[in-house]
C-alpha cells in the first residue's frame, strides 16, 4: 500500500509543480519557461528531465514531450500534459483546477524483495505533501504501464476520470510475460480492475485475473480469481477524515487444473513432500476452488468461507482435500495484535480417509494451536495407520515451544530410514519441548511407558527381521526423543526396552523367546541415513538356532548401520548357556567374553564356568549371519576334578549317576562347528590319573585312568579309531581289576567297540576282547579269565589252613542293566589237575561234630582233584550263586586205618550274600555246612 500511494503522490508533486512554475514565469514568456520547467524538475529528484512548454497563460499551461530518465528506458513519457488553474489561486494554496495528461508511458521496477521503485526518480526526491488533492479534475488517457522484474514484466493499460465533487472511475488492464515475484510467476495471464467513486461517496471495486501460475514446482493452469467489494467513503479519505480503509468483498477463484512437480528439482520434491504426506501418495494433478467473504474496518480484518462453498482440492482419481468453516469462527481473523484461524478439514484417497479441526492463535509472538484429528485409515510409502485418534494441543511463545501429543495409533507400519515397522498399535501421550532459535525439540513421555500389543520389524537390505509380543518402551534418564536441525537434522532416541517374548533373524541365524531388557540411546541421521546405538542388556531367556539356551544376560554393545555395512561390538559380562535339546550332551555353563561383527561376520572370545563358580577354560569363534553358520573351539589346561569341586557330570549331564567323586586332571579342547545341514563336533582330551566312583552301581571305584582320547564327534559320540587308556584299579567288589589297558572305540551308532581291556588276574589274565555294548538298554560284556591260579586265588581269600594249586580258565558274561551289574551264566574249569588242601582249625575241629565232618575235612587235609569247576550266577554287588564240582581222590582214615586214593566227588552249591564273605571266616562254615550236606548222602561219591 505505501510503494502505491508513493507513485501516486509522486505524480501529484509533479504535476502541481509544472503548474506553479508555469506561472511563475508567465511574464518571462516561452523562452525562458521549458528551461525552468526542467530545472524544477531536476530539483524533485528527476534525472535526465525533458520538457517543452508549447503554451502559457495565466490561465493554463500546456506541457509536450514531458519525459525522466535514459532514452528508450524512461521512467515516464507524457506526449501532453494541460493544467487549468487560476493563478491566485495556485499562488496561495497550491492547487489547480484540472489535469490532463496522456497519451503517455509509465514505467516501474519490482525487486525480488517485493519494493517498488521508479527508474529516473533519485533517492529523496519524492517531495511532500498531505493527503488533500492538489487538483478538482483529473484526466489520465491511454497511459501505457510497464511493471517490470527480473523474471518478467506485466505491460497494460491505465485510464482514469475524476471529478472532486461527482467522483469517477478508472481502469487498469495488464498483461503477463512471465511476471515473476519472489517465488511466485505469472507466465501469462490478463487483469483488468476497476475502481467506481460514485457521487454518493461509495467505492466500489471489481478485480479478475485469468491466466497460469507457476509457484516452487507447482503449475496452476486456467486460474480464473474474482473480487467484488466496497470500501468506505472515497470523500472521507481525501478530505482527511479517515486515514484507514474497511469494507467488505467477496472473492472466489477457480483453478480447474494443478500440476504438481513440473519442476523436477530435489527442493521442488522437499517441498512436494508434505502434498504427499497429507494424501499418502503423489498427487500429480488436481483442482482447486473456493469462496470467501472478507470483512475490514479500522480495526479487523475478517474472512469466512461461506458454508455451502467450502474450500476444495480434487484430483481426478478422487483424492481430495475439504476446508471447511469450523462453527461460527471466521476462517481467519486480524483483530489488533491478535490473529486466529480456525477450520475443520477432511482428506481421502485410495488410502486415506482423514478428518479433524485446527484452532490457531497468535498474539505478539505468541502462537497457540489445537488440533484433534481421526484416522479411519492412512497408508503411504512411509506410514499406515488404522482407527488412529490425535489430540494435540501446543504454545510457541517467541521461540519457545511447549507441545502436547495424545495418540491412539493403530500402526500398521512405519518406514524410519531402512527400518520398517508394522502391525504395532499402541496408546500414549507425549509432551514436547523445544527452542526454535537452539533448533531442538525434547519429546518426553508423559505416561512411564509405551505399549505396544505387538510389533514386526525389519531392517532392509540386511536380512534382518524381528516379531515381537507385548513390548514397553520407557522413559530413561531425560527426554525419550530429541530432534535437533542445527546443521545436519539428529534425531536421538533414550529409552528401556522390554518384551515379553519375540523372535529374531539375521540371515539365517535366528532366535526366540524372551529377549533381554535393553537401556538404549539411539541417534539416527537422515541425511547420510547412519544410526548408532549404545546400549545394556539385561535378563532374557532366549534359543539361539534352536540349539542353546541364552538366559541372565548382563552386558553392553555398540552398534552402527549406515547405507554400506552393518558394524556392532560388545561385551557380556555374564549369560547362562546350555543346550536346548531334550537330551543335553552338555551341562549349563556360565560365560563371559566380547564379539565383534562387521556386516555379517561375528567373531567371538569367551570364558566358561560352571554355575558354581569352577573356572573351565576359554574359548573364540566366528558366525555368519547371513548362512548361519560358523564355528568354535574352546580349550581348557589343567582342569582339576575335586570331590568338593569340580566334577564330570557338571560338564556332561551323561555321567551324572554314572561316575562320582571324581579326582585328578584332564587337558583338551572342544570344537563345534553348525550350518542349515547340522552341527558338526569334535574332541580331544588327556587324562591325567582320574578316578572315580563308578562307572554306574556296578563299580566301586575306578582309580588311574590316564591317556589321551580324540573324538571326531560328540552327539553320537564317535572316536577317531581305536583309543586306549591305562587303569590302576577297577574295583567292582566281587571284582577288581588292576594295572589294565583298555583299547575301545565309539563308532558313532550309540555302542561302544571294545576292542581289548585286559587285566592281569591271579596269576593269570581277565579281559573282554571284541566286545559291543548299546548305550541304550542293556548290555553284555563276556569276560574271559585265562591261567587263573588257584594259589593266587586261595591266598587271596586268606582263609587260614586253606591252600591249593591249579590253574583255571573260564568266562564271566557281565550284564549291565540300569547301573548294575550281574554275571549271568559264569563259569570255571581247571586246565589239569590240582590240588585243595585245607589244615585248619576248622578240620581240628570236625571230629566233635561228628563222624561225617570228620571223614569230609580229612578229605580236605589233600584233596587231589583232576577236574574242577565253578559256576557263578548273580549280582556282582549282591547275591552270588555259586555251583561246585570237584573230581579227584584223598586220603582217608577209617578205624585208625589209612586209606589212600580214595576216589571223591563234590557238588556243592553255594548261595554268597555278599562277595566281601569271601574274604570273612563265614566262607569256611558255608563251605564246611555244604561238605557235611553232601557226605550225609546228597551229593558225595
Amino acid at each position: 500500500m505505501g510503494n502505491k500511494m508513493r507513485a501516486a503522490r509522486f505524480l501529484a508533486i509533479l504535476l502541481l509543480l509544472v503548474a506553479i512554475i508555469a506561472a511563475a514565469l508567465y511574464l518571462i514568456r516561452l523562452p525562458l519557461a521549458g528551461w525552468a520547467v526542467r530545472s524544477a524538475m531536476a530539483g524533485a529528484g528527476l534525472e535526465q528531465p525533458q520538457a517543452t512548454v508549447t503554451a502559457l497563460t495565466f490561465d493554463g499551461i500546456r506541457l509536450e514531450k514531458v519525459s525522466s530518465g535514459a532514452e528508450a528506458r524512461e521512467a515516464f513519457q507524457f506526449h501532453v500534459i494541460e493544467v487549468d488553474y487560476h493563478w491566485r489561486q495556485l499562488l496561495s494554496a497550491q492547487k489547480v483546477a484540472a489535469v490532463r495528461a496522456g497519451p503517455g508511458l509509465l514505467r516501474v521496477n519490482i525487486s525480488d524483495g517485493g519494493q517498488v521503485s521508479i527508474p529516473g526518480l533519485a533517492s529523496g526526491g519524492e517531495g511532500s505533501g498531505g493527503a488533500e488533492l492538489p487538483f478538482q479534475s483529473l484526466i489520465l488517457s491511454s497511459i501505457r504501464l510497464h511493471a517490470e522484474t527480473s523474471a518478467g514484466s506485466a505491460v497494460g493499460e491505465l485510464s482514469a476520470e475524476f471529478e472532486k465533487e461527482t467522483g469517477g472511475r478508472a481502469e487498469i488492464e495488464l498483461e503477463s510475460n512471465n511476471f515473476g515475484l519472489k517465488e511466485l510467476t505469472i507466465p501469462a495471464g490478463k487483469i483488468n480492475a476497476e475502481l467506481e467513486l460514485a457521487e454518493s461517496g461509495s467505492t466500489a471495486l471489481v478485480f479478475a485475473f485469468k491466466g497460469d501460475m507457476l509457484a516452487q514446482g507447482v503449475a496452476a493452469n486456467n486460474v480464473s480469481l474474482a473480487i467484488d467489494g466496497e470500501g468506505v467513503n472515497w470523500r472521507d479519505l481525501i478530505e482527511g477524515e479517515r486515514n484507514t480503509v474497511a469494507g467488505n468483498a467477496h472473492i472466489s477463484f477457480s483453478a480447474p487444473q494443478i500440476l504438481f512437480g513440473s519442476a523436477q528439482n530435489q527442493e521442488t520434491l522437499n517441498q512436494l513432500a508434505p502434498i504427499e504426506l497429507a494424501f499418502g501418495q503423489s498427487v500429480s494433478e488436481a483442482a482447486l476452488e473456493g469462496e470467501f467473504d472478507v470483512n475490514f474496518s479500522d480495526s479487523v480484518f475478517e474472512v469466512r468461507l461461506r458454508e455451502s462453498a467450502p474450500v476444495t482440492l480434487a484430483a481426478p482419481d478422487g483424492t481430495g482435500l475439504t476446508i471447511a468453516q469450523s462453527g461460527a469462527a471466521p476462517l481467519y481473523a486480524l483483530r489488533g495484535e491478535r490473529e486466529t484461524a480456525s477450520f475443520q478439514f477432511a482428506i481421502k484417497s485410495a488410502g486415506v480417509n482423514a478428518a479433524g479441526s485446527a484452532d490457531i492463535e497468535r498474539e505478539n509472538d505468541r502462537w497457540r494451536v489445537a488440533a484433534p484429528i481421526t484416522v479411519e485409515q492412512y497408508s503411504s510409502p512411509e506410514l499406515s495407520l488404522d482407527d488412529s485418534q490425535i489430540e494435540f494441543s501446543g504454545v510457541l511463545n517467541g521461540d519457545d515451544l511447549t507441545a502436547d501429543l495424545a495418540l491412539k495409533s493403530g500402526l500398521r507400519r512405519a518406514q524410519i530410514g531402512r527400518l520398517s515397522v508394522s502391525d504395532a498399535p499402541f496408546t500414549s501421550a507425549f509432551r514436547a519441548e523445544g527452542n526454535l532459535s537452539a533448533q531442538t525439540v525434547n519429546i518426553y513421555n508423559r505416561e512411564e511407558c509405551i505399549t505396544f500389543e505387538r510389533g514386526q520389524l525389519r531392517l532392509e537390505e540386511q536380512n534382518a527381521e524381528a516379531s515381537l509380543g507385548r513390548t514397553q518402551l520407557c522413559n530413561a534418564d531425560g527426554p525419550l526423543l530429541v530432534f535437533t536441525w542445527a546443521g545436519d537434522m539428529v534425531c536421538s532416541l533414550n529409552g528401556e526396552i522390554s518384551s515379553a517374548n519375540g523372535r529374531f533373524s539375521l540371515g539365517e541365524t535366528s532366535a526366540s523367546g524372551r529377549p533381554p531388557n535393553i537401556r538404549f540411546n539411539a541417534v539416527y541421521n537422515p541425511l547420510d541415513s547412519r544410526t548408532t546405538i549404545e546400549g545394556i542388556a539385561t535378563g532374557g531367556d532366549v534359543t539361539l538356532n534352536e540349539m542353546i539356551d541364552l538366559s541372565a544376560m548382563i552386558g553392553r554393545f555398540d552398534f552402527s548401520l549406515d547405507p554400506a555395512v552393518m558394524r556392532a561390538s560388545g561385551v557380556v559380562d555374564r549369560v547362562r548357556a546350555e543346550q536346548s535339546a531334550e537330551l543335553k550332551f552338555i551341562t549349563p555353563v556360565i560365560a563371559d567374553g566380547t564379539f565383534e561383527l562387521e556386516g555379517k561376520d561375528t567373531t567371538f572370545q569367551y570364558s566358561l564356568m560352571t554355575p558354581a563358580g569352577n573356572a573351565l577354560g576359554v574359548g573364540t569363534g566366528r558366525h555368519d549371519m547371513s548362512t548361519a553358520s560358523g564355528e568354535t573351539t574352546f580349550t581348557f589346561q589343567d582342569l582339576r576334578f575335586e570331590p568338593e569341586g569340580l566334577q564330570p557330570n557338571e560338564l556332561a549331564p551323561g555321567l551324572k549317576g554314572i561316575v562320582s567323586a571324581a579326582t585328578g586332571g584332564a587337558d583338551g579342547a572342544v570344537r563345534f562347528g553348525w550350518s542349515k545341514e547340522g552341527i558338526t563336533s569334535g574332541a580331544n582330551f588327556d587324562l591325567n590319573d582320574i578316578s572315580f566312583d563308578g562307572p554306574t552301581l556296578a563299580v566301586t571305584r575306578t582309580t588311574g585312568v590316564n591317556g589321551s582320547v580324540t573324538l571326531n564327534n560328540l552327539l553320537p559320540v564317535s572316536t577317531e579309531g581305536v583309543q586306549t587308556l591305562t587303569l590302576n584299579i577297577v574295583d567292582a567288589g566281587a571284582l577288581e581289576l588292576t594295572n589294565g589297558e583298555v583299547s575301545f572305540e565309539f563308532p558313532g551308532n550309540d555302542t561302544l567297540q571294545l576292542k581289548r581291556g585286559e587285566f592281569p588276574w591271579f596269576g593269570g589274565t581277565i579281559g573282554a576282547y571284541e566286545a559291543t555294548a548299546s548305550f541304550s538298554g542293556a548290555a553284555t560284556i563276556p569276560l574271559r579269565a585265562e591261567n587263573i591260579h588257584l594259589e593266587q586265588v586261595l591266598d587271596f581269600a586268606s582263609v587260614e589252613g586253606l591252600s591249593g594249586e591249579g590253574v583255571l580258565s573260564g568266562s564271566l558274561p557281565l550284564v549291565f542293566e540300569d547301573g548294575k551289574a550281574r554275571i549271568e551264566n559264569g563259569v570255571f574249569r581247571s586246565n589239569g589237575p590240582g590240588a585243595i588242601r585245607y589244615t585248619g582249625p576248622a578240620a581240628d575241629a570236625a571230629s566233635a561234630a561228628g563222624e561225617n565232618a570228620q571223614v569230609a575235612f580229612d578229605f580236605l587235609r589233600d584233596l587231589r582233584y583232576k577236574s574242577l569247576e565253578v559256576t557263578v550266577n548273580g549280582a556282582l554287588d549282591g547275591q552270588l550263586d555259586f555251583g561246585l564240582r570237584f573230581e579227584g581222590t584223598g586220603d582217608l582214615t577209617v578205624r585208625n586205618q589209612s586209606v589212600q586214593n580214595v576216589p571223591v566227588l563234590y557238588r556243592i552249591n553255594l548261595t554268597v550274600e555278599n562277595m566281601d564273605l569271601i574274604r570273612q571266616a563265614n566262607l569256611l562254615r558255608s563251605i564246611e555246612l555244604k561238605v557235611q550236606e553232601e557226605l550225609s548222602g546228597r551229593g558225595a561219591n
